[in-house]
């Protein structure tokens, strides 16, 4: 019985390997460097222009708010002694609360930063992506991969030049 489950699961691998070797031999993969031509691209300063100005304004915001909460509490170390345990108490909670809305803050900021840059780089990308699906039809390429995500590729796969000229960059 042994025997015949080791046999079975030998076929078994073997018939699943074959299937993936043959699959594999029909797919062609290119290899493109988007970061590479993402740098390239010509509208790029502009976007990181208008992304490093926005980052600018809010964290103008958020240091105005830190000072804020700096001054209120140079202001509740300088008055303490003049309070009482219940007014103590109140006045450090209030800071409290006012360090966990600016942390709140930071975080909002943060996040409005990652999607501002997504919604300015995204006409980027998506030149460069169909690029790359235009570039792959052409050669017949079943899929195209970022040639960060491979450890090696073998360099006749690879388009970047293709797609350099596809978008008119030297």
């Amino acid at each position: 019985m042994k025997k015949r489950l080791n046999i079975f699961l030998a076929v078994f691998a073997f018939g699943i390997l074959s299937a993936a070797t043959s699959y594999a031999q029909t797919k062609k993969i290119a290899v493109l460097n988007t970061e590479k031509i993402f740098s390239l691209m010509p509208e790029k300063p502009s976007a990181d222009s208008a992304v490093y100005k926005y980052q600018e304004e809010l964290y103008k915001e958020l240091a105005a708010k830190q000072k804020v909460l700096q001054e209120k509490f140079a202001d509740f170390e300088a008055k303490k002694d003049g309070y009482s345990a219940t007014m103590k108490d109140l006045k450090q909670k209030e800071l409290q609360e006012d360090n966990a809305r600016l942390e709140e803050f930071y975080t909002t900021i943060e996040s409005e930063l990652v999607e501002k840059q997504s919604k300015v780089y995204k006409p980027i990308t998506d030149k460069i992506i169909n690029a790359a699906k235009e570039v792959a039809k052409e050669k017949g390429y079943s899929y195209v991969m970022d040639a960060n995500s491979f450890i090696y590729f073998d360099e006749t796969d690879v388009i970047d030049a293709a797609v350099k000229a596809k978008l008119g960059l030297k």
